[in-house]
């Protein structure tokens, strides 16, 4: 099953330094029946995507959640794609499973992550984020332009890159 897994930079540069990721229990983002329900008109493609966009908003919350003197500069929203069997899919949050194994890097597919045209959005949503929100309409918007980029994809020999 192919999973979204969200990660910052210092979670990138721990998993290449320690081969994996874990311990598990993890959160990730994947096709799950409930997905399916709930976005009942798109095909897999559609719905990975669904899913790994799932992953992205999940990261801000990461970057959120770093103090903000050991914040990441620039903060980017950076999603793994792997392949694992080893997850739960959590029926109350559409598209959320549980890791309930260790990944390898050989189990990662691809990153997908912003890139510097997104650097100032990003930070933003994080300040949002960080403070609580998005509480109102203005808030919303700062989180939803952060999410109008697009993450890039890079194959996994380029994982150094990104560190």
């Amino acid at each position: 099953m192919r999973v979204f897994v969200p990660v910052s930079r210092v979670g990138l540069r721990a998993m290449v330094e320690s081969g994996g990721l874990g311990p598990p229990p993890m959160v990730g983002f994947a096709v799950t029946p409930a997905l399916r329900e709930w976005y009942a008109t798109g095909d897999d493609e559609e719905l990975e995507y669904v899913a790994m966009t799932l992953a992205a908003q999940a990261c801000l919350e990461l970057l959120a959640a770093r103090p903000e003197d050991d914040a990441e500069d620039p903060p980017r929203r950076m999603v793994l794609a792997v392949d694992t069997d080893d997850v739960t899919a959590d029926a109350e949050f559409r598209g959320e499973v549980v890791i309930d194994a260790a990944l390898t890097t050989s189990q990662v597919a691809a990153v997908h992550a912003d890139t510097e045209d997104a650097t100032e959005d990003v930070a933003a949503a994080v300040a949002v984020v960080r403070s609580g929100g998005p509480r109102d309409d203005d808030e919303r918007f700062v989180v939803d332009s952060c999410e109008a980029h697009e993450l890039a994809w890079f194959a996994t020999q380029e994982i150094p890159d990104l560190v």
